[in-house]
């Protein structure tokens, strides 16, 4: 910003408003980033505009413009809209309006402050791109997906891949079912970390569906109940869910299965 504002000068003018404790000097309330940037580039002097305004006017503006910087971080944007909320008692429709956006909006980011520690890092972790540039490739979107884990080892493990390969936030979110469709098979402690290593590298919905297959006994009268858990064919729906989608093949191979198993077990009957 300095060397912008050394070579074209300050382009939009800084707001000021008198001193409330000394009327020959003037108080930033928006633009202190322009005005320090220019000192550094050695200006004597920058445009201003001056307004008359109160405390809680100017403490508004200065947070408001601070929220709609270009390279605010979520989280800093999270704080700047709690402290609105809580200084000036906007309501989150209220303080969306105020900013162009809507309550939704300011009731997710605002959440991010409660979100576990590990997600808060991950949303101030910059890695530097092909390009060479610097970017944050977990998103609010991302911290979303994470945290409906309760598992705190599974949520850095699938912080750790989205980090490292750059997952996109549908990406996430299919890994992130698949991880529930193991939880709710329930397979054996030491199958299970081995299906979760699986489902956190990408592997495919089908392939995570032959993994998880049981085939327990399937023990009801025929004019009584099954488990849907012990099915090959709610297995592999399960762990589709996210994607919407199932390989025929798969679907029909399951459907086979599960109707030998059920005739074996209506005959032992």
């Amino acid at each position: 910003l300095a060397a912008s504002i050394g070579m074209h000068g300050v382009l939009q003018p800084i707001l000021v408003r008198p001193h409330p404790a000394s009327g020959a000097r003037f108080q930033i309330v928006a633009g202190e980033r322009r005005y320090q940037a220019a000192r550094q580039a050695g200006l004597n002097e920058i445009p201003a505009i001056v307004r008359e305004m109160t405390d809680a006017e100017a403490l508004e503006l200065a947070l408001v413009e601070n929220v709609l910087r270009e390279d605010i971080t979520p989280l800093e944007e999270a704080r700047t809209l709690k402290r609105l909320i809580d200084t000036l008692g906007y309501s989150y429709a209220k303080l969306g309006e105020r900013l162009g956006k809507n309550k939704a909006y300011v009731d997710h980011r605002v959440r991010l402050l409660k979100m576990p520690d590990e997600i808060q890092q991950a949303l101030d972790t910059l890695v530097v791109g092909e390009d060479g540039k610097p970017r944050r490739p977990f998103s609010p979107r991302h911290a979303g997906i994470v945290s409906q884990l309760d598992d705190a080892d599974l949520r850095e493990a699938l912080i750790a891949r989205v980090l490292s390969e750059g997952l996109s936030v549908v990406e996430t979110q299919r890994r992130k079912g698949l991880l529930h469709a193991i939880a709710e098979a329930a397979p054996a402690e030491g199958t299970r970390a081995r299906l979760e290593h699986a489902a956190l590298s990408g592997v495919s919905d089908a392939e995570l569906a032959r993994r998880l297959e049981t085939r327990p006994a399937v023990h009801a009268p025929i004019d009584g109940q099954v488990a849907l858990d012990v099915l090959e064919t709610w297995r592999l729906l399960a762990a589709a869910q996210l994607s919407g989608e199932v390989a025929i093949p798969a679907l029909l191979e399951a459907m086979a299965r599960d109707r030998r198993s059920l005739r074996a077990n209506v005959a032992e009957s």
